[in-house]
């Protein structure tokens, strides 16, 4: 019982160091999908981005 017990931890750690964590965003989906200029969206928010309106993320 011991020994499943450890094969099945160290498989979990295995799982985990190996699962995608990328982030899935519009820029990225952007960048990935065509070749557009990187751009900097640290100071957008809605009131001065003139897309604003048009990002929508669904959640689940």
């Amino acid at each position: 019982m011991k020994r499943i017990l450890i094969i099945v931890v160290l498989l979990f750690c295995y799982s985990q160091n190996h699962i995608a964590t990328a982030d899935v965003g519009v820029l990225n989906l952007r960048n990935y999908y065509g070749s557009y200029p990187i751009e900097d969206h640290q100071n957008i928010n809605p009131d001065n981005n003139r897309l604003s309106h048009q990002l929508v993320f669904f959640y689940g």
